[in-house]
């Protein structure tokens, strides 16, 4: 029912407005009665026409009562459902707007309190009555009030859950409160979170998880697991201190982000990197095993960034062309990790791992404070390979199973003339298994066609300098040939 636990002023017209649904079959009948505080029937069982919302009219006067509705199905399922609210003729009607019934708070200070009073014969004074201060009393006095107009005050409140109720009386001395005491709660604290641990088992697509949670007004507890592209693997959620479990698509590195709110709304969010493997000792990929590893996230005491100290190259290529870049390691810690790399296919865009090549697949990570260690990784791109957009993602793990994700996107080709230039002059041509600069062969075309041209116009005594343009030109035309 959408009937509201307060008073009214208008005993005639009184609106019952309610929804009925059935998931297993349809609604048969509705009904509804109304009894007085003193437990006499004033409306007894009234059938409602096809469920629809009715009114229905009661004695004037200052009484409260409850109305109940019934409902059965067709099966002969019956549910009821009551609401209390009053009837105020004489008194005025007070109407407590915001905060509603248990509402939560996340902060303490200027916390709003609205309230509407309605009287024929005018509004004398009002006053909110509340436990703030631990017992219930008189807490603020409203002189001036006017008849349906909303007054509001603010007040400052520590976490906690308190009650609040508003009293006003009309100009021929008619008073009441509100219709019940409204409860609110104070929260501002989020919940506290760490991520214990994550159990991974070789050759299973299924981990465990072990999270500590604390909170007084704890509600949920769930997890979300991402790929490296950013979409949702799998998520549900779990009981908060307990171990979860979680079951994920394929052999890969998949975030796991576990989230915890409290009943205010108050949310923490703690996230880590794992990997699953498919046997023991490798990259993901296929085959059997059953050896449980043990992530501590917090654990990692290195970092991992591109040289613009992003954690995401992106650049343009050409079939048949390679590019270098570094991977740049910074310890942290107190000891020389040895650290692992691989390449994981992003599971939204064509596979750039076939095409990267690492300088070194395993080192030992040098104790060196603020200073970057870089280990080089080609991305060679054949000349047969169709054009498109193509994303590796380069996994870090050290020997306690902390893992850091570096992408590599590359455009192969899908840009115009002028680009295609420019990523040229960054690129390498792959002659066998030398790669030479396309940058080397623009000049070396410049400086041939440049000086022969400059020969030429001077003997026909013509500039020498139209020699500069046509090697120019020429190297660029050469560019977009070879």
């Amino acid at each position: 029912m959408n009937s509201q636990e307060q008073n009214y002023a208008d005993n005639n017209t009184i609106k019952l407005n309610y929804t009925v649904t059935d998931a297993i079959t349809f609604v048969d009948t509705c009904w509804y009665n109304v009894i007085n505080s003193t437990g006499d029937f004033i409306i007894s069982n009234t059938t409602i026409t096809d469920c629809l919302n009715t009114t229905f009219g009661l004695p004037t006067g200052d009484i409260n009562y409850n109305i109940t509705l019934f409902s059965n199905d067709s099966l002969g399922n019956e549910e009821s459902s009551l609401v209390e609210f009053g009837i105020r003729t004489d008194a005025p009607v007070i109407t407590l707007d915001f905060p509603t019934n248990n509402w939560w708070f996340t902060n303490t200070d200027n916390n709003y309190f609205n309230f509407t009073a309605t009287d024929l014969d005018g509004i004398d004074m009002c006053r909110l009555y509340s436990d703030f201060t631990s017992s219930w009393e008189l807490n603020e006095t409203f002189t001036g009030v006017i008849s349906g107009i909303q007054n509001y005050t603010t007040k400052n409140l520590s976490d906690g859950n308190y009650e609040w109720n508003v009293w006003c009386n009309d100009t021929l001395g008619n008073e009441d409160f509100s219709l019940i005491n409204y409860t609110i709660n104070v929260d501002s604290i989020i919940p506290n979170l760490v991520l214990n641990s994550i159990t991974t088992t070789v050759g299973s697509q299924t981990i465990s998880f072990n999270s500590t949670v604390s909170d007084t007004n704890l509600d949920v507890c769930k997890y979300i697991i991402y790929n490296l592209a950013g979409g949702v693997d799998s998520s549900n959620v779990f009981t908060c201190n307990d171990i979860g479990e979680a079951n994920i698509s394929s052999f890969a590195t998949f975030n796991l982000t576990v989230i915890v709110n409290d009943s205010a709304g108050n949310e923490n969010i703690t996230s880590a990197l794992f990997t699953v493997s498919a046997e023991e000792g490798a990259p993901p990929g296929g085959g059997g095993g059953g050896v449980p590893t043990v992530i501590i996230p917090g654990d990692m005491e290195w970092t991992l960034e591109t040289e613009g100290g992003g954690t995401r190259y992106q650049f343009n290529m050409i079939q048949g062309s390679a590019r270098i870049k570094d991977l740049l390691f910074e310890n942290i810690g107190t000891s020389s990790p040895q650290i692992r790399l691989h390449c994981e296919e992003s599971s939204d865009s064509l596979n750039l791992c076939d095409y990267i090549k690492f300088e070194e697949t395993s080192f030992y990570l040098p104790l060196q404070k603020d200073i970057k260690h870089a280990i080089s990784f080609n991305v060679i791109i054949p000349k047969d390979l169709k054009k498109g957009d193509y994303i590796g993602n380069i996994i870090a793990t050290d020997d306690k199973n902390n893992i850091a994700v570096l992408t590599v996107e590359v455009n192969l080709e899908t840009f115009g003339f002028i680009t295609k230039i420019i990523t040229k002059m960054g690129s390498s041509k792959i002659m066998g298994n030398v790669k030479i600069p396309y940058f080397f062969i623009f000049l070396f075309s410049v400086l041939i066609l440049g000086f022969t041209s400059s020969y030429f116009f001077k003997k026909i005594k013509m500039p020498g300098g139209l020699g500069l343009i046509v090697g120019l030109v020429g190297g660029l035309a050469l560019l977009l040939i070879v």
